[in-house]
């Protein structure tokens, strides 16, 4: 068994060993969150909070590049967290295309 497969049958054998643990979390992740219409206190943290993303918008010109660090970061800890290798990470302000390649 070549060392490519081995990694992929080993992950998908680690997902299914965490499918019960993500149902039962999407089935008492709604439980938890308290309901809008039972406190209205709840409301009000998220009409602050949305309000304050667009004060940050409007004050930072859109910060993309903390958005884009944010991301990538969730990549590369997945990636590490599946058993691959970061081999590189980086974050500037010029705007640069992707563009998807299959090998």
């Amino acid at each position: 068994m070549s060392s490519s497969l081995a990694k992929k049958t080993k992950s998908f054998f680690w997902g299914l060993l965490l499918v019960p643990f993500t149902l039962a979390t999407l089935y008492h992740l709604p439980l938890t969150l308290p309901p809008f219409y039972k406190e209205p206190n709840s409301l009000i943290y998220l009409i602050v909070g949305v309000g304050t993303y667009f004060l940050f918008e409007i004050l930072f010109n859109k910060p993309m590049r903390t958005y884009v660090f944010g991301h990538e970061l969730t990549h590369a800890l997945a990636a590490l967290a599946m058993g691959g290798k970061v081999h590189s990470f980086h974050v500037s302000k010029k705007r640069r295309q992707r563009s998807s390649e299959q090998k």
